[in-house]
């Protein structure tokens, strides 16, 4: 089976590069060319569970036994369910549509997290998407601070023909003094937001293997976070921020202060009044018109909820056209999927961060990998309470590839991370360890000469050791 460098790279570089305003003519606000690649990757592994009799060898376990991958299938088929159960009363033509599009959109996450679990299988192809993705989001970052800094929308030069929309680009707005820049995506809250949850990724890659593109990588996360000139960015930064300080160790968080207080002066010094500003969005919150709109709303938002309060109205039939503007992805979950719907969002949530957390107390590389992947988790879930954030494409990608290398995580710590030979020919014998590829694992994993993966085995008293 071919390494999934090229699959994962294409569908980063899909998503970052091309505007996410971007679309393939006929399939409308779904078809952005990273959603179609998502949605041809859950068809080639459905295609090829169906070919090979539901996985060989090893790899059985990649589908059966991880919680996350559980968790993501007991929650899409939520969304499924949510989605028929809507079609079973009359709709409208554009709640129907609606509801069509967002059904798309959740399989092609899904297929992506799915891809990323099953074919990940060596700390080779972690690190490689882990830098494939950092890239991706220096691109989206260079972008956004030539919009910040000069007011020019350099996302116009990335017309890529055969894509419609190409020409309805949104102009730099301002926020105080600030323009406010949105790189690639759609919006600078969701600009904002993606940045930040790049930067504990950025971080443990930029400690982990050094390098000044990586550094550079951190930098521009972070200080992007604040460019956005928003609330989300700030918020999750913080929230990453916390996470990660509550989780490392006494001299590391030292490490967060420190470097938390110079994003924070440098920021002051080179850009003047951005500070103040972020300060004032928080401080005079409760006087912003969008605060007091979304106050004024939750009557409306409980009235919809009460409706249809179990099972929600049908997933993706929530439109601002016949509705209203929410800005608050948890309350149109309610509406939507209904209170089961949302127990099992958090539920599913909850189960990625906890097996980010057992991969993190068995330490090692995988476990501070893991650890840094669910302060991103953790920060973008908390942004879902601040806008509508199903809709941005950029930011719910990036989000189902954290859970999909945190799947992959525990694949390998609990030993099937297998060899492309046993994969391509199920017992004939070619399952040696030296058709593994073993870059960055601890000489504690190595098992002796020709043992076959499921056997593999860390001494007990290793730090390595391997999930039950």
């Amino acid at each position: 089976m071919r390494r999934p460098a090229f699959e994962l790279g294409l569908f980063v570089a899909l998503m970052f590069v091309i505007p996410a305003t971007q679309v393939v003519p006929g399939f409308g606000a779904v078809g952005t060319p990273a959603t179609l690649l998502g949605l041809g990757l859950l068809v080639m592994l459905g295609l090829e569970r169906l070919w090979s009799g539901h996985g060989v060898g090893a790899a059985r376990g990649v589908w059966s036994r991880n919680p996350v991958v559980i968790a993501l299938a007991v929650y899409t088929a939520v969304l499924i369910a949510s989605w028929s159960f809507g079609h079973l009363r009359p709709l409208t033509p554009l709640a129907a549509s609606s509801a069509d599009r967002a059904l798309l959109g959740a399989l092609s996450l899904a297929g992506v997290a799915l891809y990323v679990a099953d074919r990940v299988r060596s700390w080779e192809n972690v690190t490689r998407l882990v830098d494939f993705i950092l890239l991706g989001g220096m691109f989206m970052c260079g972008v956004g601070m030539v919009q910040f800094f000069a007011g020019y929308d350099a996302s116009r030069l990335l017309v890529i023909p055969g894509l419609q929309g190409g020409v309805q680009f949104q102009a730099v707005g301002t926020r105080s003094i600030f323009n406010r820049p949105f790189g690639t995506t759609l919006h600078p809250i969701e600009f904002g937001v993606v940045a930040a949850a790049l930067v504990p990724l950025a971080l443990w890659r930029a400690r982990s293997a050094g390098g000044v593109w990586r550094w550079c990588a951190l930098v521009s996360a972070a200080l992007c976070a604040l460019l956005a000139v928003g609330r989300s960015g700030v918020l999750v930064l913080g929230v990453v921020g916390l996470v990660l300080f509550i989780g490392s160790n006494w001299r590391e968080r030292l490490n967060l202060s420190a470097g938390a207080a110079v994003l924070v002066v440098a920021a002051g010094a080179l850009i003047p009044g951005l500070v103040g500003t972020l300060r004032s969005l928080f401080a005079g919150a409760t006087n912003d018109p969008s605060y007091q709109a979304r106050v004024e709303r939750v009557p409306e938002v409980l009235r919809l909820m009460a409706e249809y309060p179990w099972f929600g109205r049908g997933f993706g039939t929530f439109t601002i056209e016949e509705y209203l503007l929410l800005d608050n992805e948890i309350q149109k979950m309610g509406i939507e999927i209904g209170v089961i719907g949302v127990a099992m969002f958090i539920a599913f949530f909850v189960t990625v961060v906890w097996a980010a957390s057992v991969l993190k107390q068995r330490g090692g590389p995988l476990g501070s990998l893991a650890f840094a992947l669910s302060a991103s988790v953790i920060g973008i879930v908390v942004s879902y309470y601040t806008f509508d954030a199903f809709f941005y494409r950029i930011l719910t990608g990036t989000l189902y590839l954290f859970v999909g290398l945190i799947a992959a995580l525990w694949n390998g710590a609990t030993g099937r991370w297998v060899p492309p030979a046993a994969e391509s020919a199920p017992g004939s014998g070619r399952e040696d360890w030296e058709a593994v590829d073993i870059d960055g694992l601890p000489p504690e994993w190595l098992p002796p000469r020709g043992e076959r993966v499921e056997q593999l085995h860390p001494p007990r008293n290793s730090r390595f050791t391997m999930l039950p």
